[in-house]
């Protein structure tokens, strides 16, 4: 199971140097999943990143992409364990809140499916926490 963040859909559509290692990534066999988050964050940055009127057709190319590649990633959306797993356990202290939307909910699906999920992000701090949290990660190579 590979769980995807945000950072690797951004990096894609915004044409970034690791943009190939993120269509790896994506078009792996294995099944995507993420947080609900994603369906905010990405819609999110995109619009302030492409807000000026010269940037209008992109932003409405790379929306009309997210809104396709959301299709093959099942968004989980358990609120109130999160809530509760992220206030009991202190290795989320020293992270980020949507840092530990991100990591919780990939905690959540390798504890209930007994199975490795692999974190697929370009964000150092919530890679960080994945470690920490004894979830795999996917290598950049």
């Amino acid at each position: 199971m590979l769980y995807i963040d945000s950072s690797v859909l951004l990096e894609i559509y915004l044409a970034q140097s690791k943009q190939q290692i993120a269509t790896g990534w994506l078009s792996r066999p294995d099944a995507k999943v993420s947080s609900w988050l994603l369906a905010i964050e990405v819609p999110i940055v995109l619009q302030r990143v492409l807000q000026s009127s010269a940037n209008q057709q992109l932003l409405s190319q790379c929306l009309t992409r997210f809104d396709q590649d959301i299709q093959s990633i099942s968004l989980a959306a358990d609120f109130a364990d999160l809530a509760a797993r992220a206030r009991q356990d202190g290795r989320f202290a020293s992270c980020r809140a949507l840092d530990a939307i991100h990591a919780g909910t990939a905690l959540q699906l390798q504890q209930a499916t007994n199975h490795v999920v692999h974190v697929a992000t370009f964000d150092q701090r919530l890679a960080d926490l994945a470690t920490r949290l004894g979830l795999g990660l996917v290598s950049a190579s």
